[in-house]
């Protein structure tokens, strides 16, 4: 089968590249990053994909008309990363309307998503570990690197720290940089904290960090009862009894950890879900489980 993915990677998410990646480990499938849903033409007519995956915040009117003048319709996957709330309701009348998009699956990795019913299955897709970037070797030591959304996040901690934005520009803190160079230095930090995470959307770094580092990854939120529910939705995902709140620190098994994000939270297992939920693609799951 033959993939397309219009591009939707940020300083937070590399999830269209690590897809490619698996896509094309897969017999007898082919898939190509295209950067701009306007060249929908050119990409379509050239490469024939069977389905593309798909940002919803992307302008999904240039994929409509194009299935619309065509005897060949492609079938849409539609990623929900960035979406706001605001639009649900927007966005599932245009999918009522508009079938000529043949969007067969939503995935995203906001779980609340999963309780509105859009009329297309959504199914909660989480981030995880991209395990494909290259293990870096220590070449500093510093007591934390603190994960913030920008400068007003900044708090004091014992010792020596990073306070560093997952982001593409400056946000007035040590450093600003994209999900992959953090990957790739967070072995030289003793300790990983991130601040003010939601229950609703485990960031892709945090999963990098557990991966990449050999230190205790936790998060630090202002508002007590959301560490909590931050708290049971890790335990629940990972299934290790771990304290990751950072203000009730406890038991923490960072190897056992790890070995559960090796496990279950890479692409691998990511693309494994997206196609087994949709019938035509079981016949890749099955070649999936074959060479694993």
């Amino acid at each position: 089968m033959k993939f397309v993915i219009f591009n939707y990677s940020s300083a937070t998410v590399m999830q269209p590249i690590y897809l490619k990646q698996e896509i094309e480990k897969i017999e007898g499938c082919s898939c190509t990053i295209v950067n701009d849903v306007k060249d929908v033409y050119y990409a379509y007519d050239r490469l024939k994909p069977d389905y593309c995956i798909v940002n919803a915040i992307m302008d999904l009117s240039y994929l409509l008309h194009y299935n619309q003048n065509t005897t060949k319709k492609v079938n849409h996957i539609v990623n929900m990363e960035y979406f706001k709330n605001e639009h649900l309701d927007g966005f599932k009348e245009f999918l009522k309307e508009q079938t000529d998009l043949n969007c067969v699956l939503l995935f995203g990795p906001n779980w609340s998503y999963s309780k509105f019913d859009f009329g297309i299955p959504y199914i909660q897709v989480p981030n995880c570990a991209n395990a494909a970037i290259p293990l870096s070797k220590k070449i500093f030591e510093i007591d934390r690197a603190v994960i913030v959304k920008d400068k007003s996040e900044i708090k004091n901690y014992d010792g020596t720290n990073h306070f560093i934005a997952i982001a593409n520009e400056n946000r007035g803190v040590d450093s600003s940089i994209n999900s992959l160079s953090a990957a790739r230095i967070f072995c030289n930090y003793k300790e990983i904290v991130f601040r003010n995470m939601s229950k609703d959307l485990i960031p892709e770094s945090f999963f990098n960090a557990i991966h990449f580092s050999e230190s205790p990854v936790y998060f630090d939120n202002d508002d007590s009862k959301e560490s909590q529910d931050v708290q049971n939705v890790l335990e629940k995902m990972l299934g290790v009894k771990t304290s990751f709140d950072y203000n009730n620190r406890g038991v923490y098994d960072t190897e056992a950890l790890r070995l559960v994000v090796t496990k279950k939270h890479t692409p691998h297992n990511r693309l494994k879900h997206i196609l087994s939920n949709i019938k035509e693609t079981h016949v890749l799951v099955e070649r999936m489980n074959k060479n694993a």
